[in-house]
């Protein structure tokens, strides 16, 4: 058996999957076999001696290497972000850098369980390893060292055709997630694609610089020229499934601070285009399924919602949508769980996958019923605290303290308006029973988002699953002014637990 332990001492893994663009804000993960080699490859060419270590002697190496797809023992980890603003000749553009959070000290260690190599080939290996100052981009520090992971824990990423338990797995009856990560084909199964590929479509692509005969050659050629020649994956690389079971997020860092409960969530939403503010209910619903999808049941009722004990019907999750650039444009959502989020989710929250619209099953008359249009997001968490402690800096209009708030979306009464019942005193009635002060109302002409004025009735004010009773389905645009400072989010009224009735800090 080989095993390699890859250690990151920055805690973090910054990697761009092939084919993707950087603005994606995708990391792969876990490092393929594809990048090892190359990475390997590079040490090579930079940092040793070729007449100590030949040529030919590398390329036994890797190609040994390539033979058998390794296995990978993953550490915690969650997925994070950072964003620049990238001056160029008449505009700002904005770039997110996604990467891997890693606990500092914890290694992933590659294993390729049946590979033996001789004395002369481990040497060459340990002093590429030596040399390997980083693995993906250069921000990735990382320290390489021969090392058996830890006795009797099964590896967390396997080839799917070495997956033993794919039928059978003991993994609370989640089998994990498929995915392909690019690898190396061994030379002989290079020479034999590239022998088809000048054939079949060489000289009409105009490919053969990028089909070196060399198969180290071919390692090596650059990323831009394979682009520039189109192809869709490196000649070099073959795609290998791969089962990845379900991680093990770290914690987040606020969560290892002594203290009150972690009670909010914020994520930075990325894709093109984003969801208007106008449809912040059915952003809010969309989000609350993608984290119950990603929960393991039973789910807690903080959650869901359901089951809840009687006296406190707000005690649990607030899902709600911000547009924090004031473009419109959902860019951040959160979510707000007032009893504090119970320590066995903060894994899900940690990477709960794609924001994903529903399917939508089109009608008879436009072909196949069962093809569905949808859009996903992706969701990068930015922040973990207390809302009473947000964090310092941008932390949007949601939250902080402040007297004044405004409507951000509209507010629908939960209760039948009387005379003297109307929306102002809904509201103060609401408040009361949050513990809140009851605070002056004023209605608003308005809701001005991007120097827009919108009407209450320009906002989706329904619930995607129909409920008995909605006592209000115009909505109104309101001012708040409290006595004393209010602590945000503040959500009140019909539908504020999936983005209604939210009120942003104002000013004056």
């Amino acid at each position: 058996m080989l095993a390699i332990a890859f250690r990151f001492p920055g805690g973090r893994y910054h990697a761009t999957p092939w084919g993707r663009h950087v603005n994606e804000a995708a990391v792969a993960w876990p490092p393929e076999p594809w990048r090892l080699l190359r990475a390997l490859l590079a040490v090579w060419h930079r940092k040793l001696d070729p007449v100590r270590w030949p040529r030919a002697q590398l390329a036994a190496l890797l190609d040994r290497l390539a033979a058998q797809p390794p296995q990978f023992h993953l550490p915690p980890s969650m997925p994070a972000h950072s964003r620049h603003y990238l001056p160029t000749r008449d505009k700002t553009t904005l770039v997110f850098d996604a990467f891997l959070r890693i606990e500092t000290g914890q290694p992933v260690h590659a294993v390729w369980p049946t590979l033996e190599l001789d004395a002369e080939q481990l040497e060459l290996l340990d002093t590429l390893l030596d040399g390997l100052g980083y693995l993906g981009r250069a921000e990735s520090w990382v320290e390489a060292v021969r090392e058996a992971p830890p006795a009797g824990r099964r590896p967390d990423c396997v080839p799917v055709e070495a997956d033993a338990d794919a039928e059978n797995d003991d993994g609370g009856g989640d089998g994990g997630e498929m995915l392909r990560l690019l690898a190396a084909r061994p030379a002989a199964g290079y020479a034999g694609f590239r022998s088809r590929a000048l054939t079949e479509f060489g000289r009409a692509r105009r490919i053969a610089d990028t089909l070196p005969a060399d198969w180290l050659d071919a390692l090596a050629v650059e990323t831009g020229a394979l682009q520039k020649a189109g192809w869709n994956r490196p000649p070099a690389a073959i795609e290998i499934p791969y089962r990845r079971r379900p991680a093990r997020p770290s914690a987040p860092r606020h969560d290892r601070r002594p203290g009150p409960a972690i009670d909010t969530v914020r994520y930075a939403l990325y894709g093109r285009p984003l969801p208007r503010i106008e449809d912040a209910i059915r952003v809010g619903e969309w989000l609350r399924s993608t984290v119950l999808r990603a929960c393991r049941p039973p789910v807690p009722a903080l959650i869901s919602g359901h089951d809840l004990p009687p006296g406190n019907p707000h005690a649990h999750a607030f899902w709600l949508a911000e547009s924090a650039g004031g473009d419109g444009r959902i860019d951040h959502v959160l979510i707000h769980v007032p009893d504090g989020i119970p320590a066995g989710v903060f894994g899900v929250l940690a990477d709960p996958g794609e924001l994903r619209e529903p399917a939508r099953r089109r009608s008879a008359g436009d072909g196949d019923a069962d093809d569905t249009d949808t859009r996903a997001w992706q969701l990068l968490p930015e922040w973990f605290g207390r809302a009473a402690t947000p964090p310092d800096g941008d932390a949007g209009r949601l939250l902080g303290k402040a007297t004044v708030w405004r409507s951000t979306t509209p507010y629908l009464h939960p209760w039948h308006v009387k005379r003297g019942f109307g929306a102002a005193e809904q509201i103060r009635r609401e408040c009361r029973e949050r513990g809140l002060a009851e605070p002056e109302v004023r209605e608003l002409e308005h809701i001005e988002v991007a120097g827009r004025r919108l009407r209450p009735l320009d906002f989706h004010r329904f619930r995607r699953k129909p409920v008995a009773i909605q006592p209000d389905a115009r909505g109104h645009a309101l001012e708040l002014r409290f006595p004393e400072p209010v602590s945000g989010p503040l959500a009140l009224g019909f539908g504020c637990h999936f983005g209604l009735g939210v009120f942003g800090r104002g000013e004056g």
